[in-house]
């Protein structure tokens, strides 16, 4: 288990309430290597009624970059891939995860998501970081793992 019940209550409440508030689907999966009992991405996308409009997150602690995405065209217009990857480089990096944790990883991931589908015109980049230190950090992240 990445997160504690009252974590888990907390990102679940923030998935549906965006859902609810303005139809953008974000769903979570986490696992470790290729563990059986995960469904694959087409039983995922089935079960989970994925659109246009979804973002899935998988969160596997087995791969040095924890965290990955999969999303639509739609999606894409309002997260740029840069976002993503600036989001795979901040919260999903080894450093990252030492420091924070895997729940905490998973959290801020789904919280940056929140903010930037709820934004009107989305966002180019991950919120909360000064613009002068993005250039600092971004590449170093991305290359450190």
């Amino acid at each position: 288990r990445v997160l504690s019940v009252g974590q888990r209550a907390r990102l679940e409440g923030t998935i549906g309430a965006l859902q609810e508030d303005t139809g953008w689907k974000v769903r979570v999966v986490t696992r470790f290597g290729n563990q059986l009992e995960v469904p694959d991405y087409p039983t995922l996308q089935k079960y989970w009624k994925v659109d246009s409009k979804s973002v899935i997150v998988t969160e596997d602690a087995s791969n040095a970059q924890i965290l990955s995405f999969a999303y639509s065209s739609a999606v894409k217009q309002q997260l740029s891939s840069d976002f993503f990857l600036e989001l795979q480089g901040r919260f999903g990096s080894l450093f990252y995860v030492r420091d924070e944790g895997k729940d905490e990883a998973l959290l801020q991931t789904v919280g940056a998501l929140d903010t930037c589908l709820r934004r009107e015109g989305g966002c180019v980049y991950v919120p909360g970081l000064d613009p002068s230190l993005r250039s600092l950090t971004a590449w170093p992240s991305l290359a450190g793992g």
